[in-house]
């Protein structure tokens, strides 16, 4: 059975299959742009069932897809995560 890892690593070769690093950066970053307005007007007013979270796990994928472009390693994710818990911690208590 096919892991969300295996589904990654198949959209990253289909990619480079059409594009560099640099255009599969920008392309990554600007389908994250258009599922984040399409997020904002599916939560206003739902389409269809289910919609909405698939495109949340959409979003989802694509950040996944952006770390594995970027080379970005369990310890530079968890400095992220323990600073971002930070800054929340500081703002929100």
């Amino acid at each position: 059975m096919m892991t969300v890892e295996d589904d990654v690593k198949n959209i990253m070769e289909s990619f480079e299959k059409k594009m560099d690093k640099n255009q599969e950066f920008y392309h990554v970053l600007d389908q994250i742009g258009k599922h984040i307005i399409k997020l904002t007007r599916l939560k206003e007013n739902e389409d269809r069932p289910g919609h909405f979270k698939e495109e949340v796990a959409d979003m989802y994928l694509l950040g996944k897809i952006l770390l594995e472009l970027e080379n970005v390693n369990d310890a530079e994710l968890k400095a992220a995560s323990k600073h971002f818990l930070e800054k929340v911690k500081s703002i929100y208590g």
